[in-house]
Formats: structure tokens, sequence, C-alpha cells
């Protein structure tokens, strides 16, 4: 193999290697290289491996850049803001071995934009570098109207009163432009005290056709501006600045949005937001990028000191997380492996439907409601894991409904405490500001983390439930088991020809959910997911839904999520009022239930609440004449 440099790498295979590589970004091309070059106080420091059949194998690309005033070297950094790209193991090992001997600094950092697999790792920690969580913050781009949606309350409201009020966007890139964009980002880094890039490095970088600004306007002042980058599938906010007595005007929400319509426009995948700080340690530009329905995925960095001074300050700023973290991350969504959380599911007491990956990507189909999903990973397996299901009501009550609810309860590796607190601090703190609520309702007992949970803000609040166990038992032995007006009265409706099947038909589908809804509405007044939720989840292999007919008529039904042959949870259930004297379709919607589970020997049916200890309840009386064990789980409340 054959070490290449700038000066003998052929660019037009540089450009292709880098367009073709599945983690090939802007960081990684000849313009990058340029740009670092070309810049005060930046230059690049760049290699590539060329195979034996003259084909770019590996390249890597950083940036060495140092303070205006830097005495004997001390800030002097080198920063890959990508990993880099390899075709086998032993050219990453090349590029490590090549840039461990030639780059001169305190410190090295390769801000990687994908998680690393095992074998990376341990190349990395072979060449010194540290691993520390950081999260990234991206935007999948689908659908104007799903992105609209995801949003949080105030950032719809800023962004309609911005276009209100007049801000105007104009996107160009003059020398008017660029004095204009770096008066605010060195003003609002000057605020920050944190040191800001040079004007050449701005003006070197928008040479490129990859490279574009927009600059706010308020009654033809400029107020706010963005740098952002398109490459492949991808937006970049690379460099965004407001001017601080204009904040008030939300014109960087508007500029946001405008990223995300020229994201679609582009038919880019992904708007990346940059990074979203350490996941342990509050980070207000995280909670920012948060409201415009921003994926953090744990994908961390890795560092390598040079310099005893820097070793010190890095071990010193790092002690206080050392106990908690070691070698503990938080992981979000896409960034959680389906085969580690089947995993930990199939080991743990607390399992349910609710914490499945098939119910997390099935509530992300529906149309009213959605679903985030966090773990916690320590020495390569996950310890705690959950799934927080998001509801709001339609039109204007929506906005007073945000609600987090976390059915069942997270799940935790026995003994797992520390990886519980991370969990529940990071519920927490995520969706701080975009709901009114976390709720998690319990179906196990969970009283031995309760001090957990309380330490961490989560107040208990008593609940009840009633969980009716299967072991042995016929349809015959249970029906015995009722009370005696139940057993009468589900006779009597099965006397009259009313029966019950699996809902198999389009039209008994939609005739349940109009009686269900119905009854949520004009009776309880409680909330109801759309008939899209029902139509998701009954094709999905946790859910079944059964309807109650006599004759052609659907005259009530159930639906029930299922967790394997542990337990049956009957999640709705309905029936047409005084329909019949003799027929009481809800009392046979729940015996479908259970004749089901006792057919497939599923050991327990769970009635999912029965409501406060302190407060006379109907639906518990109702509950409890089917038989079971009432039982108090409880529920914990974050605000």
């Amino acid at each position: 193999m054959k070490i290449l440099n700038y000066n003998n790498i052929n660019k037009q295979k540089w450009h292709e290697y880098v367009f073709n590589h599945p983690k090939g970004s802007i960081f990684h091309t000849p313009e990058m290289y340029d740009t670092f070059n070309y810049s005060e106080r930046s230059k690049s420091l760049f290699f590539a491996v060329e195979s034996e059949n003259n084909k770019i194998s590996g390249l890597i690309l950083g940036e060495v850049y140092e303070e205006l005033f830097s005495f004997f070297g001390l800030t002097k950094r080198i920063l890959f803001y990508s990993e880099p790209l390899y075709d086998t193991i032993d050219v990453l090992e090349m590029l490590l071995q090549l840039i461990n001997k030639d780059g001169k600094g305190i410190f090295f950092q390769i801000r990687n934009q994908f998680e690393l697999n095992s074998e990376e790792k341990l190349l990395y920690a072979k060449y010194g570098f540290r691993y520390k969580d950081h999260l990234s913050a991206e935007i999948n781009i689908i659908n104007k109207d799903i992105i609209w949606n995801r949003l949080s309350y105030d950032k719809k409201k800023n962004i309609k009163k911005a276009k209100k009020i007049g801000i105007l966007l104009k996107e160009q890139k003059t020398c008017k432009d660029l004095d204009i964009f770096y008066s605010l980002i060195s003003d609002l880094y000057k605020k920050a005290k944190h040191p800001c890039k040079s004007k050449s490095y701005f003006h070197s970088i928008l040479q490129n056709d990859f490279a574009q600004l927009i600059i706010a306007y308020f009654n033809s002042e400029p107020v706010a501006a963005q740098l952002f980058l398109k490459f492949k599938n991808k937006i970049i906010a690379l460099y965004t600045a407001t001017k601080f007595d204009a904040r008030y005007l939300n014109a960087g929400d508007v500029i946001i949005w405008r990223l995300i319509e020229i994201a679609l426009e582009n038919k880019c995948n992904i708007l990346d937001l940059g990074g979203g700080g350490n996941p342990l340690k509050k980070y207000g530009p995280r909670d920012y990028k948060g409201r415009f329905g921003t994926n953090f995925n744990n994908i961390g960095r890795y560092t390598k000191s040079n310099s005893i001074f820097f070793s010190c300050i890095y071990w010193i700023f790092n002690l206080n997380l050392w106990s908690k973290t070691q070698s503990a991350c938080i992981l979000h969504n896409n960034s959680i492996k389906v085969n580690d959380w089947d995993r930990l599911l199939k080991a743990n007491s607390f399992s349910t439907p609710f914490q499945t990956h098939t119910f997390y990507e099935s509530m992300n189909k529906i149309s009213s409601g959605s679903s985030e999903v966090f773990a916690i990973k320590n020495n390569n397996e996950l310890q705690a894991l959950c799934v927080v299901t998001l509801l709001k009501e339609p039109g204007y009550k929506g906005y007073f409904s945000r609600r987090g609810i976390i059915y069942g309860g997270p799940i935790v590796k026995e003994g797992a405490t520390d990886a519980l607190e991370i969990l529940l601090n990071k519920v927490k703190v995520y969706f701080k500001g975009k709901i009114i609520y976390n709720e998690i309702r319990n179906f196990h007992n969970y009283d031995i983390y309760k001090p957990i949970f309380v330490k961490n803000g989560w107040s208990y609040v008593p609940h009840l439930n009633i969980n009716l166990s299967l072991n042995g038992k016929t349809i015959t032995s249970l029906l015995a088991d009722m009370h005696y007006s139940r057993r009468r009265e589900i006779k009597l409706s099965l006397k009259e020809k009313a029966y019950y099947e699996e809902c198999k038909e389009e039209q008994d589908l939609i005739d349940f959910y109009n009686i269900l809804s119905d009854l949520y509405k004009s009776k309880l007044s409680l909330p109801l997911p759309s008939i899209n939720f029902f139509q998701v989840f009954s094709q999905s292999k946790i859910a079944k839904l059964f309807i109650v007919k006599h004759g052609n008529k659907v005259i009530g039904g159930s639906f029930c999520m299922i967790f394997g042959k542990e337990k049956l949870y009957t999640m709705y259930y309905t029936g047409l009022k005084n329909y019949h004297k003799k027929i009481f379709p809800s009392h046979l919607s729940l015996l479908a239930c259970f004749e089901y589970a006792i057919n497939q020997e599923i050991k327990v049916i769970d009635f999912m609440g029965a409501g406060s200890p302190k407060i006379n309840y109907g639906v518990r009386d109702y509950k409890l004449k089917f038989s079971g064990d009432l039982v108090e789980y409880g529920r914990y409340i974050s605000i």
C-alpha cells in the first residue's frame, strides 16, 4: 500500500471515494482541505492510503488549529470533524499510526458522525484515544406536516409570530453578507467567551458551491444568520448566530424552519444541527434544539492527549462524572440496537409489550401520537430502557394536553440502580418544556426502586390495578370464579346467539371504533387515540382486536396488548349500552380476551388500572366481578 498526501493524490478519485463511501462527509473533501489550509491560524492534516490496484482505500482529514495568542503551542489542537474513512481495518490502523506520528498538538479529537463498532473502539483505544459521551443532534426529514407537528408549541408560535411581524430571510453570500455574518458570529462568541474562527475561514468555505448563508432581517436590520452546508443527503447547520438584543424576535427559529424546507426541497434525509453536548450535563443548546423534534444519539467523541498538562485538565473535568459513567452511555432512538433491546426484555421481569421495539415503531406510524426510546448501556449491555409514548389532543387542546406516558414502567436490569437514575434524569431533562408532564404507569411492583424515583423528582401517586391469574384455568372454571350476576349475564348473551371473534374486516374495525369513540366522548369524557392507532397495531404481533357481533351487526369489541405468554393487557373494550335486555356486549368483549389468553397459555390478564384507592370507582367494581386480585403498583409523575 502507498501513503498519499495532498500533492500526489488524484483529486477526482478523492472526490469519488468520499462521495461513494457510506460514511463520506463534507469534512473529508478536497474543498474542506483548502478551507482549513487557506484560513488564518489553521492548516490541514491529511493522509490517504492507495491500494495495489491504484484505488484509494482510506483517508483522514483534520484541522490543525491554534489561537491568535498562543505561547509555546499551548492552544494548538488537531480536530477531525468526521471519523477516518477506510475499506479494511488494517487501513484504519495505518491512518491512526500516521496521525499519531505526524500530528503535533496538545491533543487530537475525532468527532465521529457514526457510532464505532467494537473492532474500531479497540483500535482507537490501542492508539490512546479515550471515549467521552457526546450527543449528535439530527432532524429526520420525512414530511413537512409530520416535522411541524413534532415542533414544540412555543417553536410553532415563535415561527408564526416572526413571520407575521415581518422577519425577512435572504439566501446569498456576497462580501457584504459575509461582513454581516462575521459581525454577528464574532459578537456571539465574544459574549460566550469562546474563540471564534478567523474571517478568512468563513470566506474560504463560502467559496464552495455546497456552502450558503441565510441572513434574517427585521426592519432592514440584520438580526440573525446561519452558515449551512449541503452534501449528499444531508444539510449541515454549521454556524448560527442571533443578535443578542434581538433574540425576542425569534429569527433563529424561522431560520431553522427554513433549513428544514431547504432539506425537503433538495430531497435530503437529515438536517444536522451539530452536537448536543454531554448527555449527563445540562446544556442549553440541547434543550433549544430538542424543541424542533431533534433526535439525539450518543455517538461519543474520541480524544487523545499529547500533553501532560492537558491530560490533567481532562481528568479533573471528567472526575465528577466518573462514578456514574465509567463505560456507561445514553442511547436514543435509532442508536439502540434491536438485538440488544430484545435481549434486555427477554431476561427482565419488568418487561411489557409497551416497551418493545414493535410498540415503539408502531407508535411512530400513527397520526395521533409518537414515541421516543432511551437506554443506558454499560459494559457492552443495556441495563435500563424506557419507551415514552407522546400524546396530545387534537386542535386547540393540544398544547394543554401534551404528555408523555411510560406504559408499564422502565425496564431495569436487576441491581442496575445507577443506570435507572441516569435514565430517569435523561427523560426528565429531555422533555422539559416540551410536554406538561411525564407519567410512569407501573404494571409491576417497583417498590425496590421507589427511593430512586422520588430522589430524581418523580412523585409517587397511589393507583390500583387488577391481575387475573389464568394458571390451570379453563374457560369453564374461569366462568365459575366470576360473580354470579356476571356469569349469568354472559350465559344469557351467548344464549341469544351473540358471539365474538378476532377482527378481520376493516368495516368491523370502523364499527368497533365508532362505538368506542362514542363511549369516550359522551360518557367518559376521556381522550382516545385516532382510528389509525387501532389500524396500525392490529396488524402487529403484540396486539389483538376482537369484535362482538349479534347477527351481522358489530355491537362491541376489545383491543388488547400481548407480551409472549406472560400477560395479556385489556387496553380498550366497549359495547353498545341497552342494545338488548339479554345481551351484554362489554362482558363478551372481555371474555374474548380471556378465551384467547387461555388458548395461547398466557399466564395473566392485566386489566390496566382500577383507579385511586381513595375514590369509589365504578369501573373497578365492574372489573372485579370477573374475579382477579387487586394490587397497588402506583404511578410516578414528573411535572
